[in-house]
């Protein structure tokens, strides 16, 4: 489908079609999202957690994204495991994804962490738009958002079945701030 109006995008030059078809591939790119999404999430708790290399993660998740030039991804997590489910890099490939796709001015990425009384908070950093204040507890809950609302969503579940939680921190204005709460036999420096 996303092909078939691709094709239908060169072939006509008519501004009022081509806003058509440019609606239309949106459309189609929300639904493939959720497909992709709904898959993740029934494949969630299958596999049994286990201890994760962050930065190994943190790879794997940026290895299957396009990052557009003049946005670059840093992060300052070596050494550092998390007992977690396998889908870990979801959570982070989602992050990353949302920052770039709604930070509109988001030209750096920062992954870092903080050992703290209660545990360990893993920060996830963009100097983008940031979200403002009346959606930041909304954007975890299931159906919220651009995307079909399921991409945050999912990030929360994925963290919650080893005792992780996330929250949003950030400043409007000045870029959007996760927070992944790690409770304390949850992580270890190697």
């Amino acid at each position: 489908l996303l092909a078939q109006i691709t094709q239908g995008m060169r072939q006509f030059d008519d501004p009022a079609f081509r806003r058509y078809l440019e609606e239309l591939e949106e459309s189609a790119r929300v639904v493939q999202r959720r497909v992709e999404i709904t898959r993740d999430y029934q494949d969630l708790g299958l596999q049994p957690p286990d201890w994760q290399p962050v930065q190994e993660v943190i790879r794997r998740a940026t290895s299957c994204l396009l990052i557009p030039s003049g946005v670059s991804i840093h992060s300052w997590v070596e050494r550092l495991e998390v007992f977690a489910d396998p889908m870990l890099d979801r959570v982070f490939s989602n992050l990353i994804e949302n920052a770039i796709r709604h930070g509109k001015t988001v030209s750096s990425v920062v992954i870092t962490y903080q050992i703290l009384d209660d545990g360990l908070a893993i920060y996830v950093e963009d100097d983008g738009v940031g979200v403002p204040p009346e959606k930041k507890e909304r954007i975890f809950d299931y159906g919220v958002g651009s995307g079909g609302g399921l991409g945050l969503f999912l990030v929360r579940e994925i963290l919650a079945i080893t005792n992780m939680t996330i929250r949003e921190t950030g400043t409007p204005g000045e870029g959007a701030r996760f927070v992944v709460h790690v409770p304390p036999d949850g992580y270890r420096i190697t």
